[in-house]
């Protein structure tokens, strides 16, 4: 086996030739190749043997009679002799992995092959130094030598074997994974066939294994989405991923909110879809209430604040509160609501919705000492309910005992009730009371609902007393105003006038010169007190004051000034004032507090005022008023003079509110010059 082969042994098959045929041959597991061996020459097959990749050997009986290279290598010899010398049983170590003696498996196998039965098997080798490794070997009985020789094929699998145990290892964390994991994993085939799926699928579905492989995916899928699951198999099949919200349905026919995601892989060699599902049907149902409730929140404002914006635009107390209870049934539902109002210690009835007929209603009036519920609520500063008047709590008996005295079935039809206090300013001012048929049937949210509409009903309760309470003191304040200037004008003009009147006969028969002066006198008295009562009446009158023309008011003014004191007051008119009712009043007051400034302080002899009055036109794009008034009296030291005195706030107040413009001019002895312009504000 040590002859060099020649040239022409080398020319029948080159190295190429040589591997092709030695591959060939261990991947078809036969003999191919040593039958192709038996029709050569011996130079071939030592040329095959030298040159093969993998582990040779030539085994007669218990004796190796050659090798090669690989061989060599694979054992760690330092040479083809060391390699030669050792036995076939040296090269095992005792024991296998599978637990039986090497020996006598080995013996078993020598002995199949020498029968002329080739063998295929994995085994465990032991290089000279040791070290154990893998090996998948061949066994094949070949005539050689004129005798059988057992020709021994080894090859290192120990990368195999690290590649497949890392592969098991990786299975089996995949199998643990798809298997423990709380999403569902549904395998599907590319006709949409479900071919596998873990535990959590089979949870989520409520179908047993079994049932649930074989199912087509429309099977568990909402008719409503099964477009979205062709879309599903479209998209994966692309080799794209998907992601989408579906609604699926169980064995039993109820659906579930998922999350789906999607991807194409190989499962058991062959193209899959896999789907990842995720029920979500908790969280959609929570972020629907989440929606609901902000929905219901957001309505529960708005009422609250179209509420406290109608209660914030009116003072009219009966119509508001009966818009308040209609408004209130959109947020907090009845079947009876009242509103009362205290009055001493009693609650009287201000608006009523429900079954009562309304005038019944309006007539009710409770007293605290026969009503311990509603002295209960008032006592609390806080909301009372009543789940069920019907049962036998202290409330709901004190309850019953009231709704007692009333005639028959007029709170019959009550099973829950509650009150809610009407609070202003820290004090209990009266009561919302809330019922409803249903017993059970408020919760403390409405009950917060409840009591925050009551404080604004409170409001306008108590905005309506201040209203009431101010038009009554205006009325006062008014009716004492006309008193002061009827006595300071007209009451002494006509008792100048009828002093005169009664020394007139004397004074005529001694002179009449001056009997006809005085005459005169009496005359110019009784026509400014007439002028100053006509005034008067227009005051009691604000919509004939609003009528009346701004120049015809002004003269009145200046005859009434001019009746009292006898200083003659001339007034220019020129133009038409046609101006909104605000500022005609303002022009007017104006005038009227200083005329009367002029009168009680002035001392003048003469007066003049001017009213000008100009419209809007193509030169003059807005309407313009000007009033000026001049006396020619003691006058005053402007920069000294207090606001509060001779009226002078009043005026800056009134020409403020209107936008117009108030000059005050005057100096001690030159007289005072009062001028007031008002443009119009198209802007």
């Amino acid at each position: 086996m040590q002859q060099v082969p020649s040239s022409e042994a080398k020319s029948l098959f080159d190295d190429r030739e040589v591997k092709d045929i030695m591959k060939d041959a261990i991947d078809a597991n036969d003999s191919k190749w040593f039958k192709k061996i038996q029709e050569g020459s011996e130079v071939i097959f030592q040329s095959l043997f030298e040159k093969s990749s993998d582990a040779m050997l030539l085994l007669d009986g218990n004796v190796f009679i050659d090798c090669n290279q690989a061989a060599i290598e694979m054992m760690r010899c330092s040479s083809k002799e060391q390699l030669l010398s050792l036995h076939p049983y040296d090269i095992s170590p005792k024991r296998q992995l599978d637990g039986q003696l090497s020996i006598e498996k080995e013996k078993e196998k020598i002995s199949s092959a020498l029968q002329g039965k080739n063998q295929r098997f994995e085994w465990v080798h032991c290089a000279v130094d040791g070290k154990e490794f893998p090996v998948e070997v061949l066994l094949t009985q070949i005539p050689l030598y004129n005798r059988d020789i057992l020709h021994v094929v080894w090859k290192d699998i120990s990368e195999h074997k690290r590649v497949g145990e890392e592969l098991q290892e990786r299975e089996a964390q995949y199998r643990s994974i798809f298997e423990s994991t709380s999403d569902g994993f549904l395998i599907y085939s590319l006709d949409g066939k479900i071919v596998e799926a873990n535990p959590a699928a089979c949870n989520m579905y409520n179908y047993p294994y079994e049932e649930l492989i074989g199912l087509f995916g429309k099977d568990i899928i909402h008719p409503d989405y099964h477009q979205l699951f062709d879309h599903f198999m479209e998209q994966v099949k692309m080799g794209g991923s998907f992601n989408a919200q579906s609604v699926d349905i169980r064995k039993d026919g109820s659906s579930m909110n998922i999350e789906v995601h999607g991807t194409s892989f190989r499962y058991k060699g062959k193209s899959h879809l896999l789907a990842v599902v995720r029920d979500v049907t908790d969280r959609v149902l929570a972020r629907q209430r989440l929606e609901n409730h902000v929905k219901e929140r957001t309505h529960e404002l708005s009422t609250l604040l179209k509420i406290s914006r109608d209660i914030a635009s009116t003072l009219e107390l009966k119509p508001l509160l009966g818009l308040v209870l209609d408004q209130l049934k959109d947020i907090v539902d009845y079947s009876g609501a009242t509103i009362l109002k205290m009055e001493g210690n009693d609650l009287i009835v201000l608006a009523y919705r429900g079954p009562i007929p309304q005038e019944e209603a309006l007539k009710l009036c409770f007293k605290q000492e026969h009503s311990q519920v509603n002295h209960e609520v008032i006592q609390r500063r806080e909301p009372v309910i009543i789940p069920d008047v019907r049962d036998n709590t202290p409330l709901a008996q004190a309850f019953q005992k009231s709704a007692g005295e009333r005639p028959k079935n007029t709170f019959s039809y009550i099973r829950t009730w509650m009150g809610v206090p009407l609070i202003v300013k820290n004090q209990v001012i009266g009561m919302l009371t809330l019922d409803h048929r249903e017993p059970n049937y408020y919760s403390p949210k409405q009950a917060e609902l409840a009591f925050a509409l009551a404080n604004r009903t409170a409001v306008a309760i108590e905005n309506a007393r201040l209203y009431k309470q101010a038009k009554e003191l205006a009325v006062v304040e008014e009716r004492s105003r006309l008193a002061r200037d009827l006595h300071d004008a007209v009451t002494q003009t006509l008792f100048s006038a009828s002093l005169i009147a009664e020394v007139l006969p004397d004074i005529w028969e001694k002179d009449p010169d001056e009997g006809k002066q005085l005459l005169k006198e009496v005359r110019q008295l009784s026509r400014g007190a007439l002028t100053e009562m006509r005034a008067l009446l227009l005051e009691l009158r604000p919509a004939a004051l609003a009528e009346a023309k701004l120049d015809v008011l002004i003269r009145q003014l200046a005859e009434a000034a001019s009746g009292r004191t006898g200083v003659p007051i001339n007034v220019a008119v020129e133009g038409e004032c046609e101006i909104p009712p605000d500022v005609h009043i303002a022009i007017y007051r104006v005038a009227q507090e200083a005329l009367n400034n002029i009168v009680k302080h002035a001392h003048a002899s003469q007066v003049e005022i001017n009213l000008r009055c100009s419209k809007a036109s193509m030169n003059n794009e807005k309407s313009i008023v000007e009033l000026n008034i001049h006396d020619d009296g003691c006058g005053f030291d402007t920069a000294c003079a207090s606001p509060d005195q001779m009226g002078l706030r009043i005026m800056r107040e009134r020409t403020e509110a209107i936008g117009a413009k108030l000059e005050i001019k005057s100096k001690p002895g030159a007289g005072t010059r009062i001028n007031v312009v008002w443009k119009e504000d198209k802007g």
